[in-house]
Protein backbone atom coordinates (compact mmCIF):
# COMPACT_ATOMS: atom_id res chain seq x y z
CA UNK A 1 0.00 0.00 0.00
CA UNK A 2 3.04 1.92 0.95
CA UNK A 3 3.75 2.35 -2.80
CA UNK A 4 0.65 2.77 -3.83
CA UNK A 5 0.11 5.96 -1.78
CA UNK A 6 4.01 7.16 -2.77
CA UNK A 7 2.25 6.76 -6.72
CA UNK A 8 -0.79 8.21 -5.71
CA UNK A 9 1.01 11.39 -4.71
CA UNK A 10 3.14 11.66 -7.52
CA UNK A 11 0.17 11.26 -9.95
CA UNK A 12 -2.09 13.98 -7.54
CA UNK A 13 0.91 16.37 -8.65
CA UNK A 14 0.85 15.65 -12.31
CA UNK A 15 -2.84 16.68 -12.48
CA UNK A 16 -2.31 19.84 -10.69
CA UNK A 17 0.72 20.68 -11.81
CA UNK A 18 -1.12 22.99 -13.97
CA UNK A 19 -2.39 24.97 -10.99
CA UNK A 20 1.06 25.73 -9.43
CA UNK A 21 1.42 28.23 -12.43
CA UNK A 22 -1.85 29.74 -11.89
CA UNK A 23 -2.01 33.65 -11.40
CA UNK A 24 -4.06 35.30 -7.72
CA UNK A 25 -7.60 35.94 -8.10
CA UNK A 26 -9.37 38.63 -8.61
CA UNK A 27 -12.28 36.55 -6.70
CA UNK A 28 -11.52 36.67 -2.62
CA UNK A 29 -7.45 36.19 -3.37
CA UNK A 30 -7.56 40.08 -2.83
CA UNK A 31 -9.66 40.10 -0.46
CA UNK A 32 -8.21 37.43 1.62
CA UNK A 33 -4.45 37.13 0.52
CA UNK A 34 -3.08 40.19 -1.97
CA UNK A 35 -4.93 43.01 -0.10
CA UNK A 36 -5.43 41.68 3.11
CA UNK A 37 -2.59 43.03 5.78
CA UNK A 38 -3.73 40.57 7.89
CA UNK A 39 -1.99 38.16 6.25
CA UNK A 40 0.95 39.93 4.92
CA UNK A 41 3.48 39.34 7.41
CA UNK A 42 3.88 36.77 10.35
CA UNK A 43 4.01 39.75 13.08
CA UNK A 44 2.40 39.95 16.52
CA UNK A 45 0.31 42.85 15.35
CA UNK A 46 -0.93 40.40 12.18
CA UNK A 47 -1.24 37.35 14.44
CA UNK A 48 -3.45 38.80 16.99
CA UNK A 49 -5.51 40.02 14.12
CA UNK A 50 -5.65 36.95 12.72
CA UNK A 51 -7.31 35.94 16.04
CA UNK A 52 -9.80 38.56 16.77
CA UNK A 53 -11.39 39.22 13.62
CA UNK A 54 -13.07 37.85 10.67
CA UNK A 55 -12.75 36.95 7.06
CA UNK A 56 -15.30 39.27 7.13
CA UNK A 57 -17.58 36.44 7.89
CA UNK A 58 -15.88 33.82 8.57
CA UNK A 59 -13.64 32.79 11.98
CA UNK A 60 -9.94 31.25 9.86
CA UNK A 61 -7.33 32.12 11.81
CA UNK A 62 -5.32 29.14 11.61
CA UNK A 63 -5.72 30.08 7.25
CA UNK A 64 -4.41 33.09 7.72
CA UNK A 65 -1.74 31.80 9.60
CA UNK A 66 -0.69 29.87 6.84
CA UNK A 67 -0.76 32.99 4.97
CA UNK A 68 1.22 35.21 7.22
CA UNK A 69 4.06 32.30 7.18
CA UNK A 70 4.23 31.99 3.06
CA UNK A 71 4.50 35.70 2.72
CA UNK A 72 6.93 36.27 5.30
CA UNK A 73 9.29 33.60 3.79
CA UNK A 74 8.22 34.19 0.18
CA UNK A 75 6.40 37.30 -0.43
CA UNK A 76 3.17 37.20 -2.28
CA UNK A 77 4.61 34.15 -4.74
CA UNK A 78 1.40 32.68 -6.18
CA UNK A 79 3.40 29.91 -6.79
CA UNK A 80 3.81 29.07 -3.40
CA UNK A 81 0.89 29.71 -2.34
CA UNK A 82 -0.66 27.28 -5.24
CA UNK A 83 1.96 24.47 -3.60
CA UNK A 84 0.38 24.50 -0.09
CA UNK A 85 -3.12 23.97 -0.86
CA UNK A 86 -1.09 21.03 -3.30
CA UNK A 87 0.48 19.33 -0.57
CA UNK A 88 -2.22 19.61 1.78
CA UNK A 89 -4.73 17.91 -0.74
CA UNK A 90 -1.98 15.03 -1.51
CA UNK A 91 -1.62 15.02 2.66
CA UNK A 92 -5.63 14.41 2.73
CA UNK A 93 -5.69 12.10 0.08
CA UNK A 94 -2.83 9.59 1.93
CA UNK A 95 -4.97 10.30 5.13
CA UNK A 96 -8.04 9.06 3.64
CA UNK A 97 -6.45 6.19 2.44
CA UNK A 98 -5.65 5.05 6.17
CA UNK A 99 -8.84 6.24 7.05
CA UNK A 100 -10.98 4.14 5.26
CA UNK A 101 -8.28 0.93 5.33
CA UNK A 102 -8.34 1.23 9.04
CA UNK A 103 -12.55 1.20 8.72
CA UNK A 104 -13.06 -2.06 6.74
CA UNK A 105 -9.76 -3.86 6.70
CA UNK A 106 -12.00 -6.43 9.42
CA UNK A 107 -15.38 -5.98 7.71
CA UNK A 108 -15.27 -5.52 3.67
CA UNK A 109 -13.56 -8.22 0.88
CA UNK A 110 -10.78 -6.12 -0.76
CA UNK A 111 -10.28 -3.80 1.78
CA UNK A 112 -7.13 -2.30 0.00
CA UNK A 113 -8.84 -1.69 -3.11
CA UNK A 114 -11.58 0.05 -1.59
CA UNK A 115 -9.26 1.76 0.22
CA UNK A 116 -6.99 2.77 -2.03
CA UNK A 117 -9.73 3.59 -4.82
CA UNK A 118 -11.26 6.19 -2.36
CA UNK A 119 -8.28 7.88 -2.09
CA UNK A 120 -7.49 7.78 -5.81
CA UNK A 121 -11.29 8.86 -6.46
CA UNK A 122 -10.42 11.73 -4.00
CA UNK A 123 -7.49 12.93 -4.83
CA UNK A 124 -7.77 12.84 -8.95
CA UNK A 125 -11.99 14.00 -8.92
CA UNK A 126 -12.04 17.39 -11.29
CA UNK A 127 -14.61 18.59 -8.72
CA UNK A 128 -11.86 19.76 -6.15
CA UNK A 129 -9.86 21.20 -8.29
CA UNK A 130 -11.45 24.19 -7.25
CA UNK A 131 -10.37 23.71 -3.43
CA UNK A 132 -6.98 23.28 -5.03
CA UNK A 133 -6.37 25.27 -7.49
CA UNK A 134 -8.10 28.67 -5.74
CA UNK A 135 -5.34 30.19 -3.38
CA UNK A 136 -8.35 31.60 -1.71
CA UNK A 137 -9.86 28.49 -1.35
CA UNK A 138 -6.91 27.41 1.04
CA UNK A 139 -9.95 27.34 4.65
CA UNK A 140 -10.93 24.34 2.76
CA UNK A 141 -8.50 22.44 1.90
CA UNK A 142 -6.59 23.46 5.22
CA UNK A 143 -9.96 22.75 7.11
CA UNK A 144 -10.73 19.26 5.63
CA UNK A 145 -6.42 17.89 6.09
CA UNK A 146 -7.00 18.65 10.36
CA UNK A 147 -10.49 17.21 9.69
CA UNK A 148 -9.12 13.88 8.27
CA UNK A 149 -5.90 14.09 10.65
CA UNK A 150 -8.66 14.35 13.49
CA UNK A 151 -10.54 11.39 12.33
CA UNK A 152 -7.51 9.17 11.68
CA UNK A 153 -5.88 9.92 15.63
CA UNK A 154 -9.22 8.90 16.96
CA UNK A 155 -9.21 5.36 15.09
CA UNK A 156 -5.95 5.19 17.18
CA UNK A 157 -7.06 5.86 20.50
CA UNK A 158 -7.31 1.94 21.02
CA UNK A 159 -3.55 1.67 20.82
CA UNK A 160 -2.28 4.60 23.11
CA UNK A 161 -4.68 7.04 25.14
CA UNK A 162 -2.79 9.94 23.73
CA UNK A 163 -4.13 10.04 20.18
CA UNK A 164 -7.68 11.14 21.90
CA UNK A 165 -6.10 14.44 23.03
CA UNK A 166 -4.10 14.95 19.66
CA UNK A 167 -7.74 14.15 17.84
CA UNK A 168 -9.40 16.85 19.49
CA UNK A 169 -6.23 19.35 19.43
CA UNK A 170 -6.81 18.69 15.25
CA UNK A 171 -10.14 19.42 15.34
CA UNK A 172 -9.34 22.52 17.14
CA UNK A 173 -7.26 23.59 14.66
CA UNK A 174 -9.38 22.94 11.87
CA UNK A 175 -12.20 24.47 13.17
CA UNK A 176 -10.01 27.70 13.16
CA UNK A 177 -9.27 26.85 9.87
CA UNK A 178 -12.89 27.00 8.85
CA UNK A 179 -16.06 26.27 10.70
CA UNK A 180 -17.41 23.91 7.98
CA UNK A 181 -15.75 20.97 9.66
CA UNK A 182 -17.87 21.56 12.82
CA UNK A 183 -19.97 17.93 11.68
CA UNK A 184 -16.59 15.51 12.85
CA UNK A 185 -18.58 14.58 15.69
CA UNK A 186 -21.25 13.06 13.57
CA UNK A 187 -19.27 11.81 11.45
CA UNK A 188 -17.15 10.12 14.41
CA UNK A 189 -20.46 8.56 15.66
CA UNK A 190 -21.08 6.98 12.17
CA UNK A 191 -17.86 5.43 12.16
CA UNK A 192 -18.08 3.85 15.79
CA UNK A 193 -21.54 2.45 14.26
CA UNK A 194 -19.94 1.24 11.58
CA UNK A 195 -17.14 -0.45 12.87
CA UNK A 196 -19.48 -1.74 16.13
CA UNK A 197 -18.04 0.20 18.89
CA UNK A 198 -21.32 1.96 19.51
CA UNK A 199 -20.90 1.46 23.96
CA UNK A 200 -19.64 4.36 24.92
CA UNK A 201 -19.42 6.42 21.81
CA UNK A 202 -21.72 9.28 22.94
CA UNK A 203 -19.20 9.73 25.99
CA UNK A 204 -16.06 9.03 23.60
CA UNK A 205 -17.41 12.38 21.12
CA UNK A 206 -18.71 14.73 23.93
CA UNK A 207 -15.78 16.70 23.98
CA UNK A 208 -15.96 17.02 20.00
CA UNK A 209 -19.54 17.81 20.39
CA UNK A 210 -18.75 20.68 22.52
CA UNK A 211 -16.12 22.22 20.56
CA UNK A 212 -18.60 21.99 17.60
CA UNK A 213 -21.20 23.54 19.93
CA UNK A 214 -18.67 26.83 21.06
CA UNK A 215 -17.21 27.20 17.29
CA UNK A 216 -21.18 26.91 16.11
CA UNK A 217 -21.81 30.15 17.84
CA UNK A 218 -18.76 31.98 16.64
CA UNK A 219 -19.54 31.19 13.20
CA UNK A 220 -23.20 32.26 13.39
CA UNK A 221 -21.63 35.52 14.81
CA UNK A 222 -20.33 36.23 11.30
CA UNK A 223 -23.25 34.13 9.04
CA UNK A 224 -25.90 36.31 10.41
CA UNK A 225 -27.53 37.74 7.41
CA UNK A 226 -26.05 35.04 5.37
CA UNK A 227 -28.92 32.99 7.20
CA UNK A 228 -31.77 35.08 7.69
CA UNK A 229 -31.84 36.01 4.23
CA UNK A 230 -33.19 32.99 3.23
CA UNK A 231 -36.49 31.11 4.56
CA UNK A 232 -35.48 27.19 6.34
CA UNK A 233 -37.94 26.28 3.17
CA UNK A 234 -35.70 28.14 0.95
CA UNK A 235 -32.29 26.46 2.62
CA UNK A 236 -33.93 23.57 2.24
CA UNK A 237 -35.14 23.37 -0.72
CA UNK A 238 -31.50 24.78 -2.49
CA UNK A 239 -29.95 21.80 -0.15
CA UNK A 240 -32.11 19.65 -1.30
CA UNK A 241 -30.46 21.21 -5.23
CA UNK A 242 -27.34 21.10 -4.07
CA UNK A 243 -26.78 17.33 -3.33
CA UNK A 244 -28.54 16.08 -6.45
CA UNK A 245 -25.73 18.64 -8.40
CA UNK A 246 -23.43 17.37 -6.48
CA UNK A 247 -24.26 13.59 -7.21
CA UNK A 248 -25.02 14.51 -10.89
CA UNK A 249 -20.90 16.30 -10.86
CA UNK A 250 -19.47 13.47 -9.52
CA UNK A 251 -20.60 10.57 -12.15
CA UNK A 252 -20.40 13.48 -15.00
CA UNK A 253 -17.95 16.33 -14.03
CA UNK A 254 -18.42 18.85 -16.96
CA UNK A 255 -19.36 21.98 -16.77
CA UNK A 256 -17.57 22.78 -13.42
CA UNK A 257 -16.99 26.66 -12.56
CA UNK A 258 -16.42 29.32 -9.73
CA UNK A 259 -19.78 29.91 -9.35
CA UNK A 260 -23.37 28.13 -10.11
CA UNK A 261 -26.20 30.60 -9.42
CA UNK A 262 -29.91 30.16 -8.53
CA UNK A 263 -31.52 32.93 -10.74
CA UNK A 264 -35.18 31.04 -10.91
CA UNK A 265 -37.67 31.26 -7.89
CA UNK A 266 -36.95 28.97 -5.18
CA UNK A 267 -40.41 27.01 -4.91
CA UNK A 268 -41.48 23.28 -4.65
CA UNK A 269 -43.59 24.00 -7.38
CA UNK A 270 -40.62 24.04 -9.73
CA UNK A 271 -39.13 20.91 -11.08
CA UNK A 272 -35.89 21.52 -10.58
CA UNK A 273 -36.60 21.63 -6.45
CA UNK A 274 -39.59 18.81 -6.31
CA UNK A 275 -37.00 16.12 -8.09
CA UNK A 276 -34.64 17.50 -6.18
CA UNK A 277 -36.22 16.90 -2.66
CA UNK A 278 -37.53 13.44 -4.31
CA UNK A 279 -34.08 12.55 -5.05
CA UNK A 280 -32.89 13.18 -1.57
CA UNK A 281 -35.58 11.35 -0.25
CA UNK A 282 -35.08 8.11 -2.16
CA UNK A 283 -31.53 8.61 -1.39
CA UNK A 284 -32.03 8.63 2.55
CA UNK A 285 -34.43 5.62 2.21
CA UNK A 286 -31.67 3.56 0.60
CA UNK A 287 -29.67 4.27 3.21
CA UNK A 288 -31.72 3.78 5.82
CA UNK A 289 -32.72 0.10 4.21
CA UNK A 290 -29.50 -0.76 3.83
CA UNK A 291 -28.42 -0.42 6.69
CA UNK A 292 -28.39 -3.91 7.67
CA UNK A 293 -27.41 -5.93 4.11
CA UNK A 294 -24.40 -3.15 3.26
CA UNK A 295 -23.68 -0.54 6.28
CA UNK A 296 -21.10 0.72 4.06
CA UNK A 297 -23.45 1.83 1.14
CA UNK A 298 -25.33 3.60 4.42
CA UNK A 299 -22.10 4.86 5.70
CA UNK A 300 -21.50 6.28 2.25
CA UNK A 301 -24.78 7.93 1.56
CA UNK A 302 -24.87 9.10 5.30
CA UNK A 303 -21.62 10.62 5.22
CA UNK A 304 -21.88 12.79 2.16
CA UNK A 305 -25.36 14.41 3.73
CA UNK A 306 -23.77 15.27 6.58
CA UNK A 307 -20.64 16.80 5.23
CA UNK A 308 -22.79 18.69 2.49
CA UNK A 309 -25.40 19.92 5.74
CA UNK A 310 -23.26 23.53 7.25
CA UNK A 311 -23.46 24.27 3.44
CA UNK A 312 -27.10 26.04 3.93
CA UNK A 313 -25.24 28.84 5.44
CA UNK A 314 -23.42 29.19 2.18
CA UNK A 315 -26.27 30.09 -0.20
CA UNK A 316 -27.05 33.89 0.04
CA UNK A 317 -23.66 36.07 -0.82
CA UNK A 318 -23.79 39.72 -1.23
CA UNK A 319 -27.40 39.84 -2.31
CA UNK A 320 -26.87 36.91 -4.76
CA UNK A 321 -27.64 33.13 -4.32
CA UNK A 322 -25.72 30.51 -5.16
CA UNK A 323 -27.07 26.53 -4.96
CA UNK A 324 -23.35 25.26 -5.12
CA UNK A 325 -20.15 25.90 -5.07
CA UNK A 326 -17.73 22.98 -5.50
CA UNK A 327 -15.13 23.37 -2.68
CA UNK A 328 -18.42 22.69 -0.43
CA UNK A 329 -18.16 19.49 -1.73
CA UNK A 330 -14.69 18.77 -0.58
CA UNK A 331 -15.06 15.92 2.30
CA UNK A 332 -18.96 15.34 1.59
CA UNK A 333 -17.17 13.91 -1.61
CA UNK A 334 -15.85 10.86 0.02
CA UNK A 335 -18.94 9.65 0.84
CA UNK A 336 -19.40 9.29 -2.48
CA UNK A 337 -15.95 7.49 -3.40
CA UNK A 338 -16.75 4.91 -0.44
CA UNK A 339 -20.03 3.98 -1.84
CA UNK A 340 -18.54 3.85 -5.14
CA UNK A 341 -15.48 1.71 -4.29
CA UNK A 342 -17.22 -0.75 -2.01
CA UNK A 343 -19.25 -1.64 -5.26
CA UNK A 344 -16.86 -1.88 -7.87
CA UNK A 345 -13.90 -3.32 -5.69
CA UNK A 346 -14.53 -6.71 -6.91
CA UNK A 347 -14.15 -5.43 -10.51
CA UNK A 348 -11.16 -4.22 -9.97
CA UNK A 349 -9.54 -7.02 -8.49
CA UNK A 350 -10.71 -9.06 -11.47
CA UNK A 351 -10.05 -5.99 -14.41
CA UNK A 352 -6.77 -3.93 -12.63
CA UNK A 353 -6.24 -1.97 -15.81
CA UNK A 354 -9.84 -0.41 -15.04
CA UNK A 355 -8.36 1.16 -12.78
CA UNK A 356 -5.68 2.77 -14.66
CA UNK A 357 -8.13 3.76 -17.14
CA UNK A 358 -10.37 5.54 -14.95
CA UNK A 359 -7.38 7.01 -13.14
CA UNK A 360 -5.81 8.52 -16.51
CA UNK A 361 -9.36 9.98 -16.97
CA UNK A 362 -9.32 11.64 -14.13
CA UNK A 363 -6.31 12.97 -14.62
CA UNK A 364 -6.68 14.31 -17.69
CA UNK A 365 -9.90 16.03 -17.06
CA UNK A 366 -8.15 17.36 -13.71
CA UNK A 367 -5.53 19.03 -15.82
CA UNK A 368 -8.15 20.75 -18.04
CA UNK A 369 -9.81 21.88 -15.21
CA UNK A 370 -6.60 23.32 -13.39
CA UNK A 371 -6.02 25.65 -16.38
CA UNK A 372 -9.78 27.48 -15.97
CA UNK A 373 -8.34 28.89 -12.66
CA UNK A 374 -5.37 30.31 -14.79
CA UNK A 375 -6.04 33.97 -14.17
CA UNK A 376 -9.51 36.44 -13.00
CA UNK A 377 -10.27 36.58 -17.19
CA UNK A 378 -9.99 32.70 -17.65
CA UNK A 379 -12.10 32.19 -14.22
CA UNK A 380 -14.48 34.63 -15.32
CA UNK A 381 -15.13 33.87 -18.70
CA UNK A 382 -15.79 30.75 -18.26
CA UNK A 383 -18.49 30.84 -15.58
CA UNK A 384 -19.64 33.44 -17.90
CA UNK A 385 -19.87 31.38 -20.64
CA UNK A 386 -21.71 28.51 -17.93
CA UNK A 387 -24.25 30.64 -16.32
CA UNK A 388 -27.62 31.37 -17.88
CA UNK A 389 -27.47 34.80 -16.07
CA UNK A 390 -24.08 35.81 -15.49
CA UNK A 391 -24.79 39.12 -13.89
CA UNK A 392 -22.19 38.60 -10.98
CA UNK A 393 -19.44 37.52 -12.77
CA UNK A 394 -19.89 40.05 -15.59
CA UNK A 395 -20.18 42.76 -12.91
CA UNK A 396 -16.85 41.29 -11.63
CA UNK A 397 -14.97 40.68 -14.78
CA UNK A 398 -15.82 44.45 -15.48
CA UNK A 399 -14.13 45.64 -12.16
CA UNK A 400 -11.46 43.64 -12.69
CA UNK A 401 -10.75 45.49 -16.34
CA UNK A 402 -11.45 48.72 -14.45
CA UNK A 403 -8.77 48.00 -11.58
CA UNK A 404 -6.63 47.20 -14.48
CA UNK A 405 -7.06 50.29 -16.41
CA UNK A 406 -8.55 48.75 -19.37
CA UNK A 407 -11.78 50.93 -19.24
CA UNK A 408 -13.74 50.05 -22.85
CA UNK A 409 -13.68 46.74 -21.53
CA UNK A 410 -14.96 47.49 -18.18
CA UNK A 411 -18.10 49.55 -19.39
CA UNK A 412 -18.57 46.56 -21.66
CA UNK A 413 -19.22 44.41 -19.37
CA UNK A 414 -21.23 46.49 -16.89
CA UNK A 415 -23.67 47.09 -19.80
CA UNK A 416 -23.46 43.73 -20.38
CA UNK A 417 -24.40 43.12 -16.67
CA UNK A 418 -27.10 45.60 -17.04
CA UNK A 419 -28.63 43.88 -19.68
CA UNK A 420 -29.42 40.69 -17.45
CA UNK A 421 -30.12 42.94 -14.24
CA UNK A 422 -31.56 46.89 -14.59
CA UNK A 423 -32.07 46.96 -10.35
CA UNK A 424 -28.70 46.13 -9.14
CA UNK A 425 -27.17 49.08 -7.63
CA UNK A 426 -23.32 47.80 -7.90
CA UNK A 427 -24.00 47.96 -11.75
CA UNK A 428 -25.06 51.26 -11.88
CA UNK A 429 -22.77 52.34 -9.71
CA UNK A 430 -19.50 51.18 -10.87
CA UNK A 431 -20.63 52.79 -14.82
CA UNK A 432 -20.76 55.76 -12.98
CA UNK A 433 -17.36 54.76 -11.73
CA UNK A 434 -16.36 54.71 -14.87
CA UNK A 435 -17.67 58.14 -16.61
CA UNK A 436 -15.84 59.91 -13.72
CA UNK A 437 -12.57 57.57 -14.67
CA UNK A 438 -13.07 59.43 -17.99
CA UNK A 439 -14.22 62.81 -16.60
CA UNK A 440 -17.80 62.65 -17.77
CA UNK A 441 -18.72 64.07 -14.98
CA UNK A 442 -22.77 64.85 -16.22
CA UNK A 443 -22.96 61.26 -17.02
CA UNK A 444 -21.24 59.65 -13.76
CA UNK A 445 -23.66 62.04 -11.64
CA UNK A 446 -26.99 60.62 -13.58
CA UNK A 447 -25.45 57.12 -12.94
CA UNK A 448 -25.09 57.75 -9.10
CA UNK A 449 -28.75 59.09 -9.15
CA UNK A 450 -30.12 56.78 -10.64
CA UNK A 451 -28.06 53.90 -8.19
CA UNK A 452 -30.10 55.24 -5.46
CA UNK A 453 -33.28 55.22 -6.72
CA UNK A 454 -32.86 51.28 -7.55
CA UNK A 455 -33.99 49.67 -4.08
CA UNK A 456 -33.93 45.67 -4.70
CA UNK A 457 -37.14 43.89 -3.65
CA UNK A 458 -35.58 40.33 -3.20
CA UNK A 459 -33.35 41.20 -0.63
CA UNK A 460 -32.29 43.67 2.35
CA UNK A 461 -29.88 46.52 1.75
CA UNK A 462 -25.93 45.87 1.32
CA UNK A 463 -23.89 48.53 2.43
CA UNK A 464 -22.08 48.54 -1.14
CA UNK A 465 -25.79 49.78 -2.62
CA UNK A 466 -25.10 52.96 -0.58
CA UNK A 467 -21.54 53.96 -2.35
CA UNK A 468 -24.42 55.44 -5.09
CA UNK A 469 -25.61 58.37 -2.38
CA UNK A 470 -21.94 58.76 -1.49
CA UNK A 471 -20.48 59.58 -4.82
CA UNK A 472 -23.52 61.65 -5.86
CA UNK A 473 -23.61 63.82 -2.38
CA UNK A 474 -19.80 64.22 -3.10
CA UNK A 475 -20.40 65.76 -6.74
CA UNK A 476 -23.04 67.75 -5.54
CA UNK A 477 -21.08 69.63 -2.92
CA UNK A 478 -18.37 70.12 -6.01
CA UNK A 479 -20.99 71.77 -8.16
CA UNK A 480 -21.91 73.92 -5.30
CA UNK A 481 -25.13 72.75 -4.07
CA UNK A 482 -24.32 72.25 -0.93
CA UNK A 483 -28.18 71.86 0.27
CA UNK A 484 -28.37 68.87 -1.80
CA UNK A 485 -25.23 67.71 -0.93
CA UNK A 486 -26.70 67.10 2.69
CA UNK A 487 -29.79 65.96 1.23
CA UNK A 488 -27.65 62.94 -0.25
CA UNK A 489 -26.43 62.01 2.35
CA UNK A 490 -29.06 62.78 5.19
CA UNK A 491 -31.06 60.19 2.18
CA UNK A 492 -28.26 57.37 2.84
CA UNK A 493 -28.77 57.27 6.39
CA UNK A 494 -32.36 56.88 6.02
CA UNK A 495 -31.68 54.50 4.22
CA UNK A 496 -29.77 52.64 5.52
CA UNK A 497 -28.89 53.48 8.90
CA UNK A 498 -27.70 49.85 9.48
CA UNK A 499 -24.53 50.68 8.02
CA UNK A 500 -21.55 52.62 10.29
CA UNK A 501 -19.94 54.14 6.65
CA UNK A 502 -23.12 56.00 6.14
CA UNK A 503 -23.57 57.92 9.68
CA UNK A 504 -19.70 58.89 9.22
CA UNK A 505 -20.22 59.87 5.83
CA UNK A 506 -23.30 62.35 6.88
CA UNK A 507 -20.79 63.44 9.78
CA UNK A 508 -18.17 64.56 7.68
CA UNK A 509 -19.96 66.86 5.56
CA UNK A 510 -21.72 68.43 8.96
CA UNK A 511 -18.01 68.64 10.03
CA UNK A 512 -16.73 70.02 7.27
CA UNK A 513 -19.71 72.91 7.46
CA UNK A 514 -19.16 73.93 11.54
CA UNK A 515 -22.57 71.69 12.37
CA UNK A 516 -20.28 70.81 15.43
CA UNK A 517 -23.23 69.30 17.71
CA UNK A 518 -24.74 67.24 13.98
CA UNK A 519 -21.72 65.80 13.73
CA UNK A 520 -20.69 64.62 17.03
CA UNK A 521 -24.06 62.88 16.90
CA UNK A 522 -23.48 61.46 13.24
CA UNK A 523 -19.87 60.37 14.48
CA UNK A 524 -20.96 58.85 17.93
CA UNK A 525 -23.63 56.39 15.71
CA UNK A 526 -21.14 55.28 13.59
CA UNK A 527 -18.72 54.07 16.98
CA UNK A 528 -22.11 52.57 18.36
CA UNK A 529 -22.94 50.38 15.32
CA UNK A 530 -19.69 49.78 14.36
CA UNK A 531 -16.72 50.30 17.55
CA UNK A 532 -13.87 49.65 15.31
CA UNK A 533 -15.04 52.51 13.05
CA UNK A 534 -11.64 54.49 13.64
CA UNK A 535 -12.18 57.66 11.18
CA UNK A 536 -15.42 57.93 13.19
CA UNK A 537 -13.94 57.52 16.69
CA UNK A 538 -10.59 59.76 15.45
CA UNK A 539 -13.22 62.44 14.05
CA UNK A 540 -15.06 62.52 17.00
CA UNK A 541 -12.19 62.70 19.34
CA UNK A 542 -11.60 66.08 17.42
CA UNK A 543 -14.67 67.02 18.16
CA UNK A 544 -14.65 66.00 21.80
CA UNK A 545 -11.60 67.96 22.16
CA UNK A 546 -13.18 71.06 20.96
CA UNK A 547 -15.81 71.65 22.98
CA UNK A 548 -13.66 70.61 26.28
CA UNK A 549 -14.55 66.81 26.37
CA UNK A 550 -10.59 65.92 27.05
CA UNK A 551 -11.52 62.50 28.96
CA UNK A 552 -13.95 60.81 26.11
CA UNK A 553 -11.57 62.20 23.59
CA UNK A 554 -8.68 61.12 24.66
CA UNK A 555 -10.47 57.58 25.37
CA UNK A 556 -11.70 56.93 21.48
CA UNK A 557 -7.72 58.10 20.51
CA UNK A 558 -6.23 55.79 22.79
CA UNK A 559 -8.80 52.92 21.05
CA UNK A 560 -7.70 54.17 17.63
CA UNK A 561 -3.46 54.16 18.98
CA UNK A 562 -4.51 50.71 20.33
CA UNK A 563 -6.07 48.96 17.15
CA UNK A 564 -3.73 50.73 14.42
CA UNK A 565 -0.26 51.22 15.39
CA UNK A 566 0.20 53.45 12.23
CA UNK A 567 -2.38 56.04 12.21
CA UNK A 568 0.00 58.51 13.25
CA UNK A 569 -2.37 61.53 13.35
CA UNK A 570 -4.36 59.84 15.96
CA UNK A 571 -0.74 59.44 17.95
CA UNK A 572 0.55 62.85 17.40
CA UNK A 573 -3.32 64.36 18.69
CA UNK A 574 -3.23 61.73 21.61
CA UNK A 575 0.36 63.23 23.05
CA UNK A 576 -0.68 66.57 22.54
CA UNK A 577 -3.70 66.20 24.80
CA UNK A 578 -1.91 64.00 27.37
CA UNK A 579 0.03 67.04 27.57
CA UNK A 580 -2.82 69.62 28.12
CA UNK A 581 -4.58 67.58 30.81
CA UNK A 582 -1.63 66.91 32.94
Amino acid sequence: MRKFMLSLAAVTALAYAPSLGNDFQAHDDTLLITQNPTAQGLTFDNIGAAFTTFDPELYIPITLLTYQVEYSLFGLNSFVFHLTNLLLHIGSSILLILIVYSIVKDRLGYPEIIALGTGALFALHPLNTEAVAWAAARKDILSGFFFFASLWAYLQIDSRKKWYSISLVLFALGLMSKVSIIILPLILLLVEEFCGRRKGSLKRTAPFFGLSLIFGIVAILGKQQQISELTLVDQGLLLCKSIAFFVWKFIWPSGLTLNYDQYTPITLLRAEFYLAAIFVILLVAIGFLMRKKNKVITMGIAWFLVCLAPSFATFWKNGMIFYASDRYNYIAIVGLCLLVMSLVAPYLHRYKALGAIVCALLIALTMKQSLTWKDTVTTYERSVKLNPRPVLQLNNLGTHYFQTDDIPMALEMYLKALSYDQLMPQILINIGLVQRKEQNDKEALLWFERSTKMTPSNRSVLESDTNGYYFLGTYQEQYGDIEKSFETFEAAVKYAPQFASTHLNLGIMYQKYKRVAEAKSSFLAAVNIDKNSLDARYRLAALQAETGEFVEAIENLEYVVKNDANYEQAAKHLEQLRKMVR
